[in-house]
């Protein structure tokens, strides 16, 4: 969903979340996506070895971060796109314009200079 000539939300329909939720929850497959330890998965960390963030961490403007996933429940993509258009709706009315509520805006996107930040890239 497009909210500004800048921001765009990540929006998905259909059945995935809810066989997502049941793939999760069944017992019998639910081991398969179980949170593994990190010595399980060093082979994954080499994937982003040599990558840096010279970004300073981004906060909150208000003190809290909301992700929201939201199921919709009537009997045809009609009644649940009504539902989420009123969902949203719902949203906006508490948190204000998307002024308001991005998480995200250019005055907040500074480069870090933090020393241990930039170790690793300063080893190099």
């Amino acid at each position: 969903m497009q909210v500004s000539q800048w921001g765009t939300l990540a929006m998905f329909s259909g059945g995935g979340l809810a066989y997502a939720e049941k793939l999760i929850k069944d017992p019998e497959t639910s081991v398969l996506y179980e949170n593994q330890s990190d010595s399980a998965h060093k082979e994954d960390h080499a994937l982003f070895e040599g990558l840096e963030c010279r970004w300073e961490p981004i906060v909150s403007k208000k003190g809290e971060t909301l992700h929201l996933m939201v199921l919709a429940q009537g009997g045809n993509d009609l009644e649940n796109s009504e539902t989420y258009s009123k969902f949203i709706e719902k949203i906006r009315k508490i948190y204000g314009s998307q002024r308001d509520y991005s998480a995200v805006s250019p005055r907040q996107l500074k480069v870090t200079l933090n020393s241990k930040l930039l170790a690793l890239e300063a080893k190099v």
